[in-house]
């Protein structure tokens, strides 16, 4: 499958079924943050998620996908292209224009959704990147000769372990401690 077959089709389909995921947990997500009331809350998330961006709750966006696709930059190929970074930027212009036809109404269903509780974000964005704290992986060796905005902190890698699944409470000594909540 070429780079753009698989945004306008993989990519695009899996952000519609996180989006669809997180649209069925909303509640439970208000109801834990009015709970534990956290002083910031760490997301890792391709999508605007609404209970968390609308919380009033301090947000650290962790993005862990591939860095141009964070910076939007003209002097960037798009993200998840496969374009080189000295090739032809017309072919950068066509790969932009199919993928922002083929992502328009998931993005304006999730725009609709976030802006109808009270959350600000961009035409043809998925999640209003400008207005957090964001930390990006991206080796030093490998990173764009771009600007890196303001809000932005890169860090040379995320390290994740594998384990199941399990239900988490936050211990009892920290629900209600002198000390700052981090969820």
């Amino acid at each position: 499958s070429t780079p753009l077959a698989q945004m306008t089709d993989i990519i695009h389909e899996a952000m519609a079924i996180m989006f669809a995921q997180i649209s069925t947990i909303q509640d439970d997500y208000t109801k834990i943050i009015q709970e534990y009331k956290p002083d910031l809350i760490i997301y890792d998330g391709y999508v605007g998620f609404p209970s968390l961006l609308s919380s009033g709750v301090p947000l650290l966006w962790l993005y862990s996908a591939v860095a141009n696709g964070l910076f939007h930059s003209p002097d960037l190929p798009p993200a998840n292209s496969g374009l080189p970074l000295d090739g032809d930027r017309s072919e950068w212009q066509i790969f932009k224009q199919k993928c922002g036809a083929a992502f328009k109404p998931l993005a304006e269903k999730i725009q609709k959704t976030l802006t109808d509780v009270g959350v600000e974000i961009e035409p043809g964005q998925t999640h209003p990147f400008p207005n957090f704290l964001t930390v990006f992986m991206q080796p030093k060796e490998l990173r764009y000769d771009v600007p890196i905005p303001g809000n932005c902190l890169p860090v040379d890698c995320f390290i994740r372990e594998d384990k199941e699944a399990q239900d988490w409470e936050v211990p009892e000594q920290l629900r209600d401690g002198p000390d700052k909540l981090i969820y």
